[in-house]
């Protein structure tokens, strides 16, 4: 049979998406065979490959609830009655099927199906019928059972409406009445197989519908914690972070897989080296977006760093500056197309949301002065990949710094919460990278550098249970903090070239370090 299915909506599809990932990390704990395999067809079956195969079809609907006459039901059981019929021709065991969506079923219709779900029908005739409608009803919309249908209405007794028109369901209805009355042959409209073979075909079924009405987040939501549970069951290093990408990548490989004229899906086997290979995983269409957008706000920081230098007394660096900043750009870009834009971007905004453009150009911009005043010619490097520690710029790669900034104007007003959110954020993401030589450096006036010793000793003390370990202490302790204040443009371009230069050697506001 050829396709028979179109997703509903883009909602819809992506919820088969996730399905399909979870399937897949199901099988992964299972400790199944490597070579079995989770596959998504290209009507929205989700099928897992297993000695047991499995057919999963999903639906995503903001429907209260479901009845037995629901179209997505019908078309389902079309849909594995074609599968069940390629198994027989076949001689293949039949597939275990699975119809899955996010809402209940109705009151009427809950206890004809909890006797399907429960291996309990006494009394079949009714679940036989309720079968062949659905195959029937699919069946004459399609060749070559459309044109036998059409030939039907030439000389089906139906009344028309008050327009003269007839419409689809009166067609249909009056078809089922000739069949049950014996004036038509279903064989005419509809594949045939025994009821015996139908029963069999019944008892491979089971529905698995939502226990209450949801919003379509929250059913997608849910399945994200599913899947994040189940990959720290295999791996309780994992963090959410990671459970992101491990999952977007599956995402995307269920996606190209379905454009190929042989579709594999994802093994066992793959998805395995996916999660021990998380690191390295290249996000190439989840990404798209967010760049597009990330590279076009940078572009929009570029324009207007000009806009700023014009009205310094510092229009003579204008070329210079712009120059650098556009290095700086390029440079940042390359690496966010070598991993993603939030991990790169993370690397430099404190808390929860990394994608801040705007903030981390601004920290781009100060370090362009740093490069434009220092007096000597800089190379410039921000592969995070290849620098010390935590370290995310390097100027002639041996005055390295961790730039680092928030979007939130109460950390920035004081320097104490400032250092303390950069240890819980650093402690949460980059612990294990952390050298405790770097200096940061923070998007900031509010004079980090003034923080005596004694007050950081306090402060990270203060905080021990937070930081119960002496080692962390140490580690932060050790650090240099600066600020950007010392990088702004001052009266004249002689004024900013001091500032880089406290900046760089020391004596800048606080000197205590």
């Amino acid at each position: 049979m050829g396709n028979t299915d179109v997703p509903a909506s883009l909602a819809g599809y992506f919820y088969q998406l996730l399905l399909a990932c979870k399937e897949l990390v199901i099988l992964i704990n299972n400790h199944e065979d490597t070579s079995n395999y989770v596959a998504i067809e290209k009507g929205s079956d989700i099928k897992v490959f297993t000695k047991n195969n499995i057919c999963i079809e999903a639906k995503f609907y903001s429907d209260t609830y479901f009845t037995r006459n629901h179209k997505s039901i019908k078309h389902t059981i079309y849909n594995f009655y074609n599968d069940f019929l390629d198994q027989i021709k076949e001689g293949s065991n039949p597939n275990e099927y699975i119809y899955r969506t996010n809402v209940p079923v109705s009151n009427t219709d809950k206890h004809f199906f909890d006797l399907w779900n429960n291996k309990t029908i006494t009394k079949y005739d009714e679940y036989i019928n309720f079968v062949k409608e659905c195959i029937l009803s699919d069946s004459i919309k399609r060749k070559p059972y459309s044109e036998a249908f059409n030939e039907y209405k030439k000389r089906a007794s139906v009344q028309p409406n008050k327009k003269g028109d007839v419409s689809f369901s009166i067609y249909y209805n009056a078809l089922l009445e000739d069949l049950k009355k014996g004036k038509e042959n279903y064989s005419d409209f509809a594949d045939v197989i025994t009821d015996k073979e139908i029963i069999n075909f019944i008892d491979s079924i089971i529905f698995e519908f939502g226990t209450k009405s949801v919003t379509k987040l929250y059913s997608i939501n849910e399945i994200y914690n599913d899947i994040n549970t189940e990959l720290k069951q295999h791996d309780s290093t994992l963090g959410d972070e990671d459970c992101v990408r491990i999952r977007n990548w599956f995402i995307e490989r269920f996606f190209e897989t379905i454009s190929h004229s042989i579709n594999n899906g994802i093994s066992v086997k793959d998805a395995l080296q996916g999660v021990t290979n998380h690191k390295s995983l290249k996000i190439k269409y989840l990404e798209d977006e967010n760049f597009i957008e990330f590279k076009q706000a940078i572009d929009e920081s570029i324009d207007s760093f000009g806009l700023r230098i014009e009205r310094t007394n510092h229009k003579e660096e204008l070329d210079n500056l712009s120059n650098i900043l556009i290095k700086f750009k390029e440079k940042f870009c390359n690496e966010i197309e070598k991993q993603s834009v939030k991990e790169v971007a993370s690397r430099y905004v404190l808390g929860s949301y990394a994608r801040s453009p705007h903030l981390i150009m601004d920290m781009l911009k100060k370090m362009s002065v740093v490069v434009n005043f220092s007096g000597d010619e800089i190379k410039i490097n921000l592969d995070i990949n290849d620098l010390t520690g935590i370290n995310n710029i390097a100027l002639n790669n041996s005055k390295q710094f961790t730039l680092k900034g928030t979007g939130n104007s109460d950390l920035n007003e004081y320097a104490d919460l400032l250092i303390m959110e950069f240890i819980k954020d650093t402690q949460h993401k980059f612990l294990s990278k952390v050298d405790g030589e770097e200096t940061v450096v923070f998007a900031t006036k509010s004079r980090p550098c003034k923080f005596a010793k004694e007050g950081l000793s306090n402060l990270i003390i203060n905080n021990a249970q937070v930081f119960n370990n002496v080692m962390y202490q140490q580690l932060f302790m050790s650090m240099e903090y600066k600020c950007t204040e010392c990088l702004e443009f001052g009266e004249c371009v002689e004024d900013t070239k001091a500032s880089v230069q406290r900046f760089l050697v020391g004596g800048c506001h606080g000197g205590t370090f």
